[in-house]
């Protein structure tokens, strides 16, 4: 333990140092503290010690604790997603103010819930640090608990509480009835949930439920290791000069937004089914002229041959992990015939560790992504072997030519060139 705390002490250092220097607010659980530790674009160096500081800081709780506490520490934290789910489904955030505070008897009138139902939940999350009760014995927000009035991230804990963990709870008998399965309908969320839709078609069922979830997914894209700087950053866009970049399954061009703002000459088509249309339509009205006028939306089901032909690139981001491999192939198989010679193809996805080969923490985080495509969409997060064999069963004129990691993203930039002599495996 004593060489785990020195090397805490080493990586604290180095944050706050840095943090000093960039001036950057210090990681603080009062209200205003910065919503995440690092600013955008930290240094390599800076990165690898907050991840030392994370794992090596997990371990030694974790030594400290001893297996049977730690185990016992574990095997009550589902109570702390049954919390926030009920926080937000009595919009507790929301209630209490920004700054300041609220007596618990105002906020359980204003909720319309029982005080002592109200006290019970909110304590539990305040030994987490989520909310904080001032000196006097009222509730105020946390640094943690003031991102829940994010109508974004709000969404994205609706789906983890309503979908994603009922779903995780039936995963035994998802492996019981069907243990090799790999139809996208015949999984643990559809045990849970009691439908025979996939996924994205139970999703686009109302309105609501399209909206909840576009607005969880951008709350995705925001998180750390998924944050659309990697995108921006992790390939030599500039060089594309005038291209036209294909954004297929992109959504209401969150992607694509981010990179025309950052690169004012590419240019974008974003590709989604038709219901997206409109949510396209309200992300861009807002946005510069300059910006605006460079992505337009075409109406596309990519189980579908692609209609744009010819395009420099055509991205793939956080798509195709969503899907067994053989509907990976239809995808990726679907834009073969639109491309030229010299087109590339940029996948942004996981890449599945060899074990041992990140820290614990990053490991896990990504273990757990693959668990949950399992569950949700009998499919899996793939590792570096399992892409190229995806890309050369395809076919054999796609070649996978560079695999770009940036030190903080969960996710790798694989990039495809199609050419027309096929490539060895």
């Amino acid at each position: 333990m004593e060489s785990l705390a020195e090397g805490i002490a080493v990586d604290a250092h180095t944050i706050s140092h840095a943090l000093s220097e960039l001036g950057h607010a210090q990681p603080s659980f009062q209200s205003h503290g910065p919503k995440s530790c690092l600013p955008p674009n930290p240094s390599p160096e800076v990165e690898f010690a907050r991840a030392r500081l994370m794992d090596a800081s997990l371990k030694i709780f974790q030594l400290a604790a001893g297996p049977n506490q730690y185990l016992t520490h574990l095997s009550v934290k589902y109570e702390c997603l049954a919390c926030l789910r009920w926080l937000c489904h009595f919009r507790i955030p929301d209630l209490v103010p920004p700054t300041g505070a609220i007596t618990y008897r105002l906020l359980s009138k204003r909720a319309s819930v029982d005080q002592t139902e109200l006290e019970r939940v909110l304590r539990m999350m305040m030994a987490d640090n989520v909310f904080r009760e001032s000196a006097d014995g009222q509730v105020a927000h946390s640094s943690i608990s003031l991102l829940f009035t994010d109508p974004n991230f709000s969404a994205a804990v609706h789906l983890h509480s309503e979908i994603f963990l009922p779903a995780a709870m039936k995963y035994v008998d998802q492996c019981e009835k069907r243990p090799t399965g790999a139809d996208t309908s015949q999984t643990a969320y559809n045990l849970a949930l009691g439908t025979k839709l996939p996924f994205f078609e139970y999703m686009q069922t109302s309105p609501d439920k399209a909206r909840a979830f576009e607005l969880a997914m951008k709350s995705v894209a925001e998180e750390d290791g998924n944050n659309i700087r990697y995108l921006v950053s992790g390939f030599d866009w500039a060089k594309l000069d005038e291209a036209m970049i294909v954004d297929v399954g992109g959504s209401t061009g969150y992607s694509c937004i981010a990179l025309a703002s950052a690169f004012p000459k590419l240019r974008f088509i974003v590709q989604d089914l038709a219901v997206n249309a409109s949510n396209a339509a309200k992300e861009l009205a807002p946005l510069p002229r300059s910006v605006r006028l460079r992505i337009s939306f075409q109406s596309h089901d990519f189980f579908l041959p692609q209609p744009a032909f010819g395009h420099e690139v055509y991205l793939l981001r956080m798509i195709l992990h969503d899907w067994p491999v053989s509907e990976r192939r239809r995808i990726l198989a679907n834009l073969v015939p639109a491309l030229r010679d010299g087109s590339r193809i940029i996948i942004m996805d996981m890449i599945k560790p060899t074990p041992g080969s990140l820290t614990g923490y990053d490991e896990s985080a990504i273990r757990a992504r693959d668990l949950m495509m399992k569950q949700m969409f009998n499919s899996e997060e793939q590792s570096i072997e399992q892409w190229r064999s995806l890309i050369h069963k395809t076919d054999s004129r796609l070649k996978l030519t560079e695999v770009r990691y940036q030190p903080g993203s969960s996710m790798s930039i694989l990039v495809v060139v199609f050419g027309d002599r096929p490539s060895e495996h």
